[in-house]
């Protein structure tokens, strides 16, 4: 029977050949046996965005003299979303004692643990590739993944291009020794998605081509240009009839604050 020193040092050895050999994955230990993930979600990513937009609105502001004047505008919205995600930090941890994945949740002070599982909930670890759609036109980004039985696939390195399938390989049997389950090889330039739920078998897994993920992209966003042409057709034939709905909708809302004021 292993003691807790001799389970310590074997568990701290697993993580150091983890970190030496995950591509772009942050880890960091935690007390009492917990592994700390931290990948950027999409709430991180959005309020990093939103600060970078009124970054550049206000630097606009300061350069063009007829807009110097609302300089506090843009201003004030960089330093609340930025200071929002300064004090953003979503992340997962995984928990060898207890069995089970966690993810973190904080924004400012407020904070919660959502248990996204059990160890015996994990089906295998397996990297997955998306197609991403830039500049230079359709390419993949790929980063290994925690795939549940309930058919979630929790993302545990950040998204990277040109990358070798077997770099994943030596990391992702790793993380998978550390949860006692699996480790699911894929092909490059393939997508995996779940074809039937619970996972229980590796054909419950469907691998999708680059031929059809670029189809469903470019029919969802002739979709979404055709819903945007009608919203402006509409928005222009009907100018009147809705200039005057928000202005009765404004004029109501205004007395009804006013009438509340007054009572109060």
């Amino acid at each position: 029977m292993m003691n807790r020193e001799e389970a310590e040092k074997n568990y701290n050895e697993l993580i150091d050949k983890i970190h030496d050999k995950t591509p772009d994955i942050n880890l960091k230990r935690l007390n009492h046996f917990k592994l700390k993930i931290d990948v950027d979600s999409p709430l991180e990513n959005f309020l990093g965005l939103v600060t970078g937009f009124f970054v550049l609105i206000f630097l606009f502001s300061l350069i063009e003299s007829e807009f110097r004047h609302y300089f506090w505008i843009p201003l004030s919205g960089a330093l609340f979303f930025g200071t929002l995600r300064y004090f953003t930090d979503n992340y997962y941890v995984i928990d060898s004692i207890q069995r089970v994945v966690i993810y973190h949740f904080s924004v400012l002070r407020f904070s919660m643990d959502i248990k996204k599982g059990s160890f015996s909930d994990v089906f295998c670890v397996i990297p997955n590739g998306e197609r991403s759609y830039g500049r230079n036109g359709p390419h993949w980004l790929y980063y290994l993944t925690i795939l549940t039985t309930k058919g979630k696939f929790i993302r545990i390195s950040e998204p990277q291009t040109f990358i070798e399938m077997k770099l994943f390989e030596e990391s992702g049997k790793e993380i998978a020794e550390l949860l006692k389950v699996p480790y699911r090889n894929i092909k490059s330039a393939t997508h995996v998605k779940v074809k039937n739920r619970p996972v229980e078998k590796y054909s419950d897994l469907k691998a999708v081509s680059a031929r059809t993920l670029d189809t469903q992209h470019y029919l969802k966003k002739t979709v979404m240009i055709i819903i945007f042409i009608l919203a402006i057709y509409l928005i222009a034939t009907n100018w009147s009839i809705l200039n005057k709905f928000f202005m009765d909708l404004y004029f109501k809302i205004s007395n009804l604050l006013l009438h509340m004021f007054k009572e109060t």
